[in-house]
C-alpha cells in the first residue's frame, strides 16, 4: 500500500471516530438524531467535554443551514409577491463535501420538512468511494431512512470520468469521488442535473484541512464560478501555534492525518482573505467560541448545562476557540452572511483585514494576544500566560456591562500551579505570595481577565484568594453555578491534604468593573449543610461523601 493510500485510509477512519462521538453526544440528550445509530457499530460514551464539542459543531452548522433554507423561502415568497412566473416547485441544491456518515439530509426531512416543501431539493453527498458504498448499504437496510428517498432509487457502480454515483434518487445522490480531482466537479453537477442558478449550499465539515491547499483553492474557485446564488460553510481548525493548538496539531500527526493547511490559514481572520481571493463576493468568519457566546440562546445553554456534570469549562472554551465557522456567499445568499458579521468594531475589522492579508502571504501565525479584549474593546499586546493547574475546578459565569451586553467568563478555582511549586500564580500571570491582592476569605477580591477570544474570558481565583485561612491549595473540589443567578457560584468538597477535607461551602459573587477592566468578587463561607442565600435564589449544598483514605 502506498503512503498516499495509507493516509487516505486513515482519513476515512476519522469519519468512524466522528460518528461514534456524535452518537455519544446524541445519546446524552444534546441533539435529537434517530438516524445516527444505524451508522455506528460500537456505541461508546464519550467524556462530557467531547460531547459538548461535537454539540457545538453540529449546532453551529445546523444554525447556518436553517438560515439558508429560511432565506431561500423568503426569496421565494418575495418572488411570488412580485408576480414572477415560475414552476410549481423551485430548485434548490445542498452539496456536502466529505459527508461521511453525516445524517443532515435525514434530519432535515424528519424535523424541518416544512422548509423543503416548496422546493425540488437536490441533496448531494461526496466522499471516498468506499465510504459511499458502505453508507449506501446502510441506508438501503433501514426503512426509516429509505422512506425519505423519493423514487426511483438507482444504484450504480460505473466510473463516470473519475466519479461513481453510488446511490441516486430524485432528491438524494451519493457520489464516490476523490475531491483532489477538481476538474471532475463540473461533470458531476452536469450528470446530476443540478440547476446552477438555484440557491445552493456547500458544506465542508472538518474535511478540507486533509487536502493540500492547491486543491482546496481550486474547489473554492470552482464553486464560486459555477453557482450563482451559493453559500459555502467551511468548518475547520485554526490557531495551531499556541499551547492548545500545538497539542491539537500533534494529535492529528499521531493519527497519521496531518492538518495540511492550518499553518497557512492559522486564524479566524485569515479565512476571510482565503474566500475573497478565490472569487467569493462576501464572507463572514467567526470562531466557534464566538458563536457559542453570541449566537447560542441563553436558554439553550442552560439546557446543555443540565444534561451531565461538567467542570472542564476552560478546556471546552479552548477547544471552541480552535475551530472556525467560515462562511462565503454569492448572489441572493448575501443576506445570510450579514447575520454572522463579527461583533468587532469597524476599526478592529479593518485591522483584522490587513492582518489577514499578511497572514495568507507570509504564512505566519498571529499570537493569541492579538485578539480582542472583550471587557473594554482594546487589543492587548501582552501574551496570555501559559501556566498550568492541577486539581482545580471550573465553571462559567455571565456578567453584564452597563450597556446590557453580556461578558462570559470561565472561572478557575483553586488547584496547584504546575511550574511554580510553592507559589501562587494570580489571574494576571504574576507570581505573588499567598496573601497577595484579592485574598478574601471574608472580604472582596479582584482578578484581571485573560481574553480567550471574542465574548469569552478567563479568571483564576487561587486558594489563598478564596480563603486566607487555608494553609495549602484546595484541590479535587466541585464548583456549582447558581441555579438562577449567572454571576454566582458555590464551591464545595475537596481537600487541602489527604487528611484535611474541606468542610465548608463558599459562595462567590462576581461583578464587572468596566473602568479598570477587571472582575471583582466577594466570598461568603459557611458549614457544608448551610443554606446559602442570595437576593433572588438559593442552593442547598449537601455534604459529599468522602472516598476511603480522605
Amino acid at each position: 500500500m502506498s503512503t498516499a493510500t495509507h493516509i487516505d485510509k486513515q482519513i476515512q477512519k476519522t469519519n468512524d471516530f466522528s460518528s461514534v462521538s456524535k452518537y455519544s453526544m446524541c445519546a446524552a440528550g444534546y441533539v435529537d438524531d434517530r438516524f445516527l445509530q444505524h451508522f455506528v457499530a460500537k456505541k461508546v460514551k464519550r467524556a462530557p467535554t467531547i460531547n459538548r464539542g461535537y454539540y457545538a459543531r453540529m449546532k453551529a452548522i445546523d444554525t447556518v443551514v436553517l438560515d439558508f433554507l429560511n432565506n431561500a423561502n423568503e426569496c421565494l415568497a418575495a418572488s411570488d409577491e412580485a408576480g414572477s412566473s415560475r414552476a410549481s416547485f423551485a430548485p434548490l441544491n445542498i452539496i456536502v463535501l466529505g459527508a461521511g456518515y453525516d445524517t443532515l439530509f435525514f434530519r432535515l426531512h424528519d424535523q424541518h420538512s416544512e422548509l423543503l416543501e416548496r422546493f425540488t431539493a437536490r441533496y448531494v453527498e461526496i466522499d471516498y468511494l468506499d465510504v459511499c458504498i458502505n453508507k449506501s448499504l446502510m441506508i438501503q437496510d433501514q426503512a426509516e431512512m429509505k422512506e425519505f428517498l423519493y423514487p426511483p432509487v438507482a444504484i450504480d457502480s460505473v466510473d463516470h470520468d473519475g466519479h461513481t454515483v453510488v446511490l441516486e434518487s430524485q432528491n438524494y445522490a451519493l457520489v464516490g469521488f476523490d475531491m483532489r480531482k477538481t476538474t471532475c466537479f463540473a461533470s458531476i453537477f452536469k450528470q446530476l442535473r443540478l440547476d446552477c442558478s438555484a440557491p445552493t449550499l456547500i458544506l465542508a465539515e472538518v474535511v478540507l484541512p486533509y487536502i493540500d491547499d492547491s486543491y482546496v483553492t481550486e474547489i473554492f474557485r470552482t464553486m464560486a464560478q459555477v453557482f450563482e446564488n451559493a453559500l459555502f460553510i467551511n468548518y475547520e481548525q485554526v490557531e495551531p501555534t499556541d499551547p492548545y493548538g500545538r497539542f491539537m496539531m500533534q494529535h492529528f500527526e499521531r493519527q497519521k492525518t496531518p492538518l495540511l493547511n492550518t499553518h497557512r490559514y492559522p486564524t479566524v481572520n485569515s479565512h476571510l482573505e482565503r474566500f475573497l481571493s478565490t472569487g467569493w463576493k462576501a464572507t463572514a468568519c467567526l470562531s466557534v467560541s464566538e458563536f457559542w457566546s453570541y449566537f447560542l440562546p441563553e436558554e439553550e445553554k442552560l439546557r446543555i448545562n443540565a444534561l451531565e456534570p461538567f467542570d472542564e469549562h476552560e478546556e471546552f472554551v479552548e477547544n471552541l476557540r480552535h475551530y472556525v465557522l467560515a462562511l462565503a456567499a454569492t448572489g441572493d445568499c448575501f443576506d445570510i452572511i450579514e447575520n454572522y458579521r463579527s461583533p468587532l468594531s469597524d476599526q478592529e475589522l479593518a485591522k483584522a483585514s490587513q492582518r489577514a492579508a499578511a497572514e495568507v502571504s507570509d504564512v505566519a501565525a498571529v499570537p493569541v494576544s492579538d485578539r480582542r479584549q472583550a471587557v473594554n474593546g482594546v487589543v492587548s499586546d501582552d501574551p496570555a500566560p501559559e501556566f498550568g493547574l492541577l486539581g482545580h475546578a471550573s465553571t462559567e459565569v455571565k456578567l453584564l456591562k452597563s450597556s446590557g451586553e453580556s461578558v462570559h467568563v470561565v472561572v478557575l478555582v483553586g488547584g496547584v500551579p504546575k511550574q511554580h511549586e510553592g507559589k501562587i500564580v494570580c489571574g494576571d500571570g504574576k507570581i505573588v505570595c499567598g496573601d497577595g491582592d484579592g485574598v478574601c476569605g471574608d472580604g472582596d477580591g479582584v482578578c484581571l481577565m485573560h481574553d480567550l477570544g471574542p465574548g469569552m474570558n478567563r479568571i483564576w481565583i487561587s486558594s489563598a484568594q478564596l480563603d486566607k485561612t487555608l494553609k495549602r491549595s484546595l484541590v479535587q473540589h466541585a464548583v456549582v453555578p447558581h441555579s438562577t443567578l449567572r454571576n454566582t457560584i458555590f464551591i464545595t468538597g475537596g481537600r487541602t491534604s489527604p487528611l484535611a477535607p474541606n468542610l465548608v461551602v463558599y459562595a462567590v459573587e462576581f461583578s464587572l468593573d468596566e473602568v479598570r477592566g477587571v472582575v471583582r468578587f466577594s466570598v461568603k463561607k459557611g458549614p457544608k449543610t448551610a443554606l446559602l442565600n442570595s437576593e433572588q435564589g438559593s442552593i442547598r449544598c449537601q455534604a459529599l461523601p468522602l472516598a476511603d483514605g480522605e
